[in-house]
């Protein structure tokens, strides 16, 4: 075997479970199947087998390295199933699937805002990435200098009645703009001059690079940086732990004793698990390049503070108790009481991957039964105890290797606090300038007809629909979002309220 992971990977598909304990190897293997020369590989990589099962006991204070040279990196297994889908549907082509829009009112440097970005392009490998196949084999490729895509349109002689029609035509034609994975930039940034005191600032980028947590990496330093400038000081951040590369390489190196010690988990809960589509509407027109649309609600002060309380009393995280209320009305909508969904965190579980920008967000697949006698309350424990099950078998992206054929079309997004804060807080005074920030919008980086994206905006919780119009109707998505707040009432109003009584029912039939 050329390597530790290798040789667990090839015992594991034998059954043959490996581990460590106090520096001592221990082997379960059923009756026969333990060859000599496997004992001879396993003398041979002892010390890399021992280091691999360690860095994967999540419990260890043991950190993640940095990799020890600049090589071309493998895809992880999320960036793969996206590269998959942008070459097999697009011919290697690529939107710039996130993309993050800030209005800038006050007078701004352009010249110092440019020299801030080259500082975070610099910082940042994965702003630097693309992606080239090699023998067959994607790889990702990060190039020393700071390249990336720079465009300055002053609009500001249009007229005032045509200034913001003529904005979002240019900000939807550069988001749609298709890029070549292995020529790049795959991170472009666009200013749009308005007046002496108003522009707005869009980065653009694929979905290869950056997750909704890179996104609000990017803005806090880009503009800690620009307010440092504006003062006359030298710029100055803390120096990246890790690398993206580093995290990819990490992955890669892991992948036998990850298989080993969680991938029996993952086995057991999609067994037999239902594939899961959302109905789509009838008779809409198919779009050959579809743009998301989106819908934002708010539940409001009084029931977002209410269901605050009913998280701290029943001793659940508040995204577990979003997530609940979203599994009801979905269970409705999909008529399937067996569910499984995505839940979608920022993948920043150890302290080193805090501040890394790249796609290091994956997904929690959580398969929650609702019964006919169940609570909400029951609904609650249940999807806790799942969740934190989930966690303890961290899958980063691998299901789709693990069960490639698998499928469900529920997501559960919620979005990271410091991406949370950046669109709640509209008056960021950066370096002289107030900011309104518009939340980031996920186009077409994947097949996904409908995204949910919670977060709590400090007053009230907001959620952000964001679907596919062929797909989806505006109605039928106002209609699921009325009744996400119709049923949070009345489970706040009586926790002990069986699911199927609720009134939710009847208004999703009639709304779809």
């Amino acid at each position: 075997m050329n390597n530790a992971s290798d040789l667990l990977c090839a015992l594991y598909r034998r059954r043959i479970k490996v581990g460590a304990e106090n520096g001592t190897l221990r082997v379960r293997a059923p009756k026969d199947a333990l060859l000599q020369e496997d004992l001879g590989s396993l003398c041979a990589l002892r010390s890399e087998i021992i280091e691999l099962l360690e860095q994967m006991d999540f419990s260890s204070d043991a950190p993640l390295r940095s990799r020890t040279n600049d090589c071309a990196q493998p895809l992880t297994p999320l960036q793969m199933y996206t590269w998959k889908y942008s070459t097999e549907e697009a011919g290697g082509l690529s939107a710039r699937s996130v993309h993050s829009t800030m209005r800038i009112i006050g007078r701004l440097d352009t010249g110092l805002l440019r020299a801030s970005l080259d500082t975070i392009v610099w910082r940042h490998e994965s702003l630097r990435t693309t992606i080239v196949v090699v023998d067959g084999v994607p790889l990702q490729k990060f190039d020393a200098a700071c390249k990336y895509e720079w465009s300055d349109i002053d609009m500001s002689g249009l007229p005032p009645m045509n200034l913001e029609g003529e904005l979002a035509r240019l900000i939807e034609d550069f988001v749609r703009v298709k890029i070549t994975l292995s020529v790049g930039p795959l991170f472009s940034v666009r200013i749009f001059r308005l007046s002496d005191c108003e522009h707005v600032l869009v980065f653009a980028l694929d979905h290869m690079i950056t997750d909704g947590a890179s996104i609000g990496i990017l803005i806090k330093e880009v503009w800690t940086l620009y307010g440092q400038a504006k003062r006359g000081l030298r710029f100055s951040l803390p120096t990246p732990t890790l690398q993206f590369g580093d995290y990819a390489a990490w992955l890669q190196r892991t992948y036998g004793a990850w298989l080993q010690q969680h991938a029996p988990y993952w086995t057991e809960r999609l067994t037999c698990a239902p594939r899961i589509e959302i109905p789509v509407c009838d008779n809409l027109a198919r779009a050959a390049d579809p743009i998301g649309a989106q819908l934002e609600i708010s539940l409001g002060d009084v029931l977002s503070s209410r269901l605050r309380e009913i998280a701290r009393r029943e001793r659940t995280p508040l995204p577990i108790v979003a997530l609940s209320i979203y599994l009801a009305v979905m269970s409705h909508w999909c008529n399937q009481r067996d569910l499984v969904v995505l839940f979608v965190t920022d993948g920043r579980w150890r302290m080193e991957l805090r501040d890394v920008v790249g796609y290091v967000a994956h997904e929690l697949y959580l398969r929650i039964g609702i019964g006919k006698e169940d609570t909400f309350l029951d609904l609650l424990a249940k999807s806790r105890l799942e969740f934190y099950a989930a966690y303890e078998h961290l899958n980063f992206g691998r299901i789709y290797e693990l069960a490639p054929e698998y499928k469900t079309e529920i997501w559960f997004n919620w979005l990271p606090a410091q991406g949370a804060q950046l669109i709640a807080d509209c008056h960021l005074d950066k370096g002289g300038n107030k900011l309104t920030v518009v939340p980031f919008v996920q186009s077409v980086a994947l097949p996904m007809k409908f995204i949910p994206l919670f977060y709590d905006g400090g007053s009230a919780i907001n959620v952000m629909f964001n679907y596919h119009p062929d797909r989806l109707t505006p109605n039928a998505v106002r209609c699921f979002a009325n009744n996400l707040r119709l049923f949070a009432e009345e489970f706040v109003q009586n926790p002990l309220c069986r699911i199927d009584a609720a009134s939710i029912k009847r208004e999703m039939q009639a709304g779809i």
